[in-house]
């Protein structure tokens, strides 16, 4: 099932089929316009922003560590989130298994007390998503400091949840996205399967997998995996999720397009008790609203993009119990401009605030 019917698709062309393409579109009387220019040159723009970034922080307060508001390494990532269990008195982390290329997948656990309801939030499950991975980052510092001050909201949460963050859910294709300019878009796994590498994590669970939009090409972004839960990161997950009993809420943290998805993904009939799940979704998009007055489009993926098998939120929601289970894509908003999962470190607080 393609892409829904009146929708927005981004197409990335190479520049000598350019023009042979836009003579297409005109006769297919599809109207297009052009986004980007010249993706390398943006790739670019993000690197040098990274940088500037980078020395910023290296001037900022002691107290706050210099990755935030970055685009930071997965083992700065696990060495910062480590760290904070000295400093946080309710933080501690612990490793949900290693990736197939053997680096740990630490998870930050706050915690204020014993047996409180547990939210579990991923990010970057798709290695190209930068941003995701990001404001998780800046989401975690901002709850220990506004905890630690006595801010109301964050007292409430934390009162009444423990929360986990695992920052990067597909670590070893986060790291290669971080190689070359040319591997920026990966998106898959690493694990091998023959001349190609890799499997789509977010079409690995077990939810109608091999369903709609998704490939039994190992060679194709889409590919699902020789069966569910194949790749390490995501079997990991699954041993997690289900053995955490305690847990209510799942979020999936991508990027981009400012969707915020219910179940289900590869159908458009909805959850019996998705007026509940709506519900609960729209108290949160109110909040985003009122934060920068921007709000996300609300919906299942088949209604908002296209109908997707073998997703996380879908699995977490139907096979392991997890009531409120929901996935986000942050920005850039859909056919707004910018350059899709290439983006510049002034996202990142207000995807985070």
């Amino acid at each position: 099932e393609g892409p829904v019917v009146g929708g927005y698709t981004d197409v990335l062309v190479p520049s000598h089929l350019q023009s042979i393409f836009e003579t297409l579109l005109r006769k297919l009387n599809i109207s297009y316009k052009i986004q980007v220019e010249n993706l390398a040159d943006e790739i670019e723009q993000e690197e040098m922003s990274n940088t500037r970034a980078k020395l910023k922080a290296m001037f900022r307060s002691a107290s706050r560590s210099p990755l935030l508001e970055t685009f930071a390494r997965h083992s700065q990532i696990n060495g910062w989130i480590s760290s904070l269990s000295s400093s946080c008195s309710f933080c501690s982390t612990f490793s949900i298994g290693k990736s197939y290329e053997g680096r740990d997948m630490l998870v930050l656990k706050m915690a204020t007390g014993p047996n409180k309801p547990v939210v579990f939030i991923d990010a970057g499950i798709h290695a190209r998503e930068w941003l995701a991975p990001a404001t998780i980052n800046f989401v975690i510092d901002q709850l220990i400091t506004r905890y630690n001050s006595g801010d109301q909201d964050a007292v409430n949460l934390l009162d009444k949840f423990e929360v986990q963050f695992l920052p990067v859910a597909n670590p070893d294709g986060y790291e290669y996205t971080f190689q070359a300019q040319w591997y920026r878009l990966w998106r898959k796994t690493r694990k091998p399967y023959g001349r190609c590498y890799g499997a789509d994590p977010n079409r690995n669970f077990d939810s109608q997998f091999g369903g709609p939009s998704t490939s039994n090409n190992p060679c194709s972004d889409l590919y699902h995996g020789p069966y569910a839960f194949s790749e390490p990161e995501t079997a990991n997950l699954r041993d997690h999720i289900t053995g955490e009993k305690r847990m209510v809420m799942y979020y999936s943290t991508h990027s981009y397009s400012q969707l915020w998805f219910i179940p289900y993904g590869y159908t458009r009939v909805p959850p019996p008790d998705n007026d509940e799940m709506v519900r609960v979704a729209t108290i949160g998009n109110n909040a985003l609203f009122r934060t920068h007055g921007i709000r996300f489009e609300l919906g299942t993926p088949a209604n908002l993009l296209y109908a997707a098998a073998g997703g996380s939120y879908d699995w977490a929601k139907e096979k392991a119990g997890v009531k409120y289970s929901y996935t986000f894509e942050l920005r850039p908003g859909r056919n707004r401009g910018g350059a899709g999962f290439i983006a510049e470190t002034d996202m990142i607080r207000p995807s985070g605030e």
